[in-house]
């Protein structure tokens, strides 16, 4: 099941969707953002400490998801709005903030405002 995180306005003022998995939790969404968005890398090694230690010592319990990101008004005329669809690879232990990988699997415009 896909929730609706949230949705910001980019430089040109286009409003932006995040629709996530309702299992990944808001910290770990705002991660995968940042990580689609270029502002954070995937692959990150981290000093052990107390939030990441039972992935340090015993690895990550990766899982697999889908996230959709809805950029609205993209083109002047129907269809408007850019749907891009991403699988991300994630470490589901909810005091780890390993992303593994995110990948762009489509991109489509599609029916959304008028």
């Amino acid at each position: 099941m896909l929730v609706q995180l949230g949705s910001v306005s980019n430089a040109v003022g286009d409003d932006i969707e995040f629709i996530v998995p309702d299992n990944i939790g808001v910290q770990k969404a705002q991660l995968i953002i940042s990580a689609i968005n270029g502002k954070t890398s995937t692959y990150q090694n981290v000093a052990p400490n107390n939030a990441n230690f039972t992935c340090f010592f015993f690895g990550h319990s990766l899982t697999q998801g889908t996230m959709i990101v809805v950029t609205h008004r993209v083109r002047p005329s129907a269809p408007r709005c850019l749907e891009e669809t991403y699988r991300v690879t994630y470490c589901s232990r909810s005091d780890c903030d390993h992303i593994a990988s995110v990948v762009k699997t489509t991109d489509r415009f599609i029916y959304c405002c008028s």
